[in-house]
């Protein structure tokens, strides 16, 4: 039988635990608008889920976008790669 004191069952629940984001803490996490977020979750670069009513996003989910954002090469949306066009 294994034993485990109490930080080592409270660090293991969290193991466990799935966090799910708000569109309004992604948008504020990105410094983006929850318009931009629907936009990326329209444009199936962003995939979200959907509990109840409201679309949630997994932060892994959060973290894959923004990896794929900073990769150079043709894996990057296209819509990242344009340069503004009042510079």
């Amino acid at each position: 039988m294994i034993q485990m004191n109490g930080s080592q069952v409270q660090e293991r629940r969290k193991e466990n635990v799935i966090e799910l984001l708000t569109l309004q803490e992604v948008a504020a996490l990105c410094r983006v608008s929850v318009a931009t977020v629907k936009y990326w979750m329209a444009m199936r670069r962003l995939r979200a889920v959907k509990l109840g009513k409201h679309p949630l996003v997994k932060r892994e989910e959060l973290l894959r976008f923004i990896k794929a954002a900073e990769a150079p090469g043709p894996g990057r949306p296209a819509y990242l790669e344009s340069s503004p066009s009042h510079v």
